[in-house]
């Protein structure tokens, strides 16, 4: 570490003009530097209004300015808290930092971070003579909007905003009439159901592009969120397994067992299950044919026809009115299915919705086999144009997240109520 340290205080001056002297803030500063120093963790607590935040920015700068192989990681509970340190790092670096708009990245999950490969697809959909009578005019003029913000972007907060497809940072009026159809389309977009542009050199959208890991991994100073943290938590454990430089400064702490509980609970959307046929349709339209991509194609008929049944929605509704607390508001209902503390007692919506799962996980693989066939085939993917390929490479993702999404839930339900004959 470095015997001259950033202040908070000035920090607090540069943003504000004149701010008032905090002694705790000045404080908690000389215990970070500290911990820093001697290479040590250590926690602490401070009323709202300390000014904790600008302490562990300065922190940050102090750490990275110490080593050129340095990187820190500040990681918050809240959207708000996050965004107000996304805009200080921005005016800090419009002030005199302006080390801060070559270093600083904020940075979100796959679930809100944009997919540019997504966003391609579903401009060529909607300017598609063939397909634009499927793409509503709305999203049409949504999907325009992100364009135009993408390129048009040029403060550090316009950038980041114009990565993300989290409904904060979304204008509201895209909301009318619908707020779960804007969901909707933002989650389409996401880098969780179609991936990223792989690193190309003669293809120059990649070179624009990055995923969450590697925006992680890229970033002198990483504004993140805890939910963010313990996803990639693997990933950190091993760079820090290697001795790399990395400090990570964890904001609201009080916050974290909620937010591991959210980030560790196993989900799946069943909306993206229902839109996987569409997307095997559309990818076996476009490239040429194959008899992985016939098998594909029939899988995919095979699972839309289930799904049009509703068995799983209507299971699950009956499960949540059974068991689920006397006065739950609808949309607010939650219901335990399996638990080893209440014995192997199985009610008969859990067995309704446990089937269905199970129905859908044996589509999804064989789905996962042809597709991974008709990739490892000299004669098939190789040959398939580059946007042909991408459409692959989309779908094959929105497979693999659903896959892995609904393949933990059925071995924790096995695991707890025992194995099913299938």
């Amino acid at each position: 570490m470095r015997d001259v340290s950033v202040d908070p205080q000035r920090l607090a001056e540069l943003l504000h003009g004149q701010a008032p002297v905090r002694p705790a803030q000045g404080e908690m500063s000389q215990h970070l530097s500290a911990w820093l120093r001697d290479d040590r963790g250590g926690l602490v607590e401070a009323p709202t209004g300390t000014g904790k935040s600008l302490v562990l920015l300065a922190a940050a700068l102090d750490w990275v300015r110490a080593h050129p192989e340095n990187q820190a990681i500040i990681a918050t509970h809240t959207r708000q808290l996050q965004s107000q340190l996304a805009y200080d790092v921005q005016e800090l670096s419009e002030r005199g930092l302006a080390v801060l708009g070559t270093q600083a990245d904020l940075v979100k999950g796959a679930s809100n971070r944009l997919s540019l490969r997504a966003l391609t697809l579903e401009l060529a959909d909607a300017t598609d003579p063939d397909q634009r009578r499927q793409t509503p005019r709305e999203l049409r003029e949504f999907l325009i909007f992100l364009l135009a913000r993408l390129v048009s972007a040029r403060r550090l907060t316009e950038q980041w905003e114009a990565l993300s497809v989290d409904t904060v940072d979304v204008p509201m009026v895209f909301a009318h009439p619908s707020p779960s159809r804007l969901a909707g389309w933002l989650h389409r977009l996401s880098q969780r159901e179609h991936g990223e542009f792989t690193a190309d050199h003669a293809f120059v959208a990649s070179l624009h592009t990055d995923r969450v890991a590697e925006a992680l991994a890229s970033g002198r100073i990483v504004i993140a969120n805890h939910a963010l943290l313990l996803a990639h938590r693997g990933d950190i454990a091993e760079r820090a397994e290697r001795a790399e430089r990395l400090a990570i400064f964890v904001d609201e702490a009080h916050d974290l067992e909620g937010a591991a509980t959210e980030a560790l609970s196993l989900t799946f959307d069943y909306q993206d299950l229902e839109r996987i046929p569409r997307a095997i349709r559309r990818l076996v339209r476009e490239c040429p044919k194959h008899p992985a991509l016939e098998r594909a194609d029939q899988a995919a008929d095979r699972l839309e026809r289930y799904l049009v049944t509703r068995t799983m929605p209507a299971a699950a509704n009956d499960a949540l009115d059974q068991l689920s607390e006397t006065g739950a508001a609808l949309g607010q209902r939650a219901a335990t299915l399996a638990s080893p503390y209440s014995g192997r007692r199985i009610s008969r919506p859990t067995e309704a919705l446990r089937a269905g799962l199970e129905r859908a996980i044996r589509d999804l693989t064989h789905l996962h086999r042809c597709l991974a066939a008709y990739a490892g085939d000299p004669e098939g993917l190789d040959r398939a144009g580059r946007w042909a390929a991408e459409r692959f490479f989309a779908a094959s993702a929105l497979v693999v997240d659903q896959e892995s999404a609904v393949g933990p839930i059925v071995s924790a339900l096995d695991e707890v109520l025992g194995s099913r004959r299938r």
